[in-house]
């Protein structure tokens, strides 16, 4: 019987947990994984994701950069960029929550994802002469 809650605890629960949902996922096509929760001392909650396998859906990232493309006068998702160290970054999702950073890049390379401004992905990619002429929005 244990008297607390720990990380540790919690993780060897988790991986308990996981290796019980993997068949209920197999049967049902989608693919079941804890992302963030919370717990203190004497309560936990874990958040179950649930994901489609072989979707060919697109993600909300990519679905918000696809709206706010022609909106801000973005480069087509997909394109690459290269930043001033010389690194290729290809364009991937918008995230509308993030105001200040909200293109989310993927670094060619490495895989790594970051995050930029609107404005440095403008001047990036007119640099590369990626950028098709639209109208300034007002209003």
């Amino acid at each position: 019987m244990v008297n607390e809650l720990s990380d540790k605890y919690l993780d060897e629960i988790e991986a308990e947990v996981k290796k019980a949902l993997g068949p209920i996922g197999e049967k049902f096509g989608v693919d079941l994984a804890f992302k963030g929760g919370s717990f203190d001392k004497r309560e936990a909650t874990l958040k179950l994701n649930v994901k489609l396998l072989n979707s060919t859906h697109l993600t909300r990232e990519e679905e918000a950069y696809d709206f706010y493309e022609p909106l801000k006068g973005l480069p087509p998702r997909g394109s690459i960029i290269q930043d001033r160290k010389g690194r290729d970054w290809k364009l991937v999702g918008y995230r509308t929550k993030c105001s200040k950073y909200p293109i989310v890049c993927e670094e060619m390379k490495s895989r790594n994802r970051a995050r930029f401004t609107i404005s440095t992905v403008k001047v990036l990619a007119q640099k590369d002469g990626l950028m098709r002429e639209f109208p300034e929005m007002k209003g």
